[in-house]
């Protein structure tokens, strides 16, 4: 299991990208990611669900080929894709 913190505040709306990884050092042999957005600080504020955070699609990729083992991410974001941009998850 792996931690990063994103973001120590919430982001209203900011889609994470791979330059917001990069700084990261992960670990190869990394399972389970777990990512911290400051999301957490709004969940009882409509911004939390209605102006989520989210991962663009590239970050996929750049996880599997720097943590090939990885099976799961945990975040403290309603969803992957931000509600505002749904295109992004199709």
């Amino acid at each position: 299991v792996q931690h990063l913190v994103l973001a120590e505040e919430a982001r209203p709306g900011h889609i994470f990208t791979v330059d917001d990884f990069a700084s990261f050092s992960l670990h190869p042999e990394t399972e389970l990611l777990l990512l911290d957005m400051g999301l957490h600080k709004i969940r009882s504020k409509e911004t939390y669900w209605n102006d989520n955070s989210g991962l663009h699609p590239d970050v996929a990729k750049y996880l599997k080929m720097k943590c090939p083992r990885l099976r799961g991410i945990g975040m403290d974001s309603i969803s992957m894709n931000p509600w505002k941009h749904k295109e992004l998850g199709r």
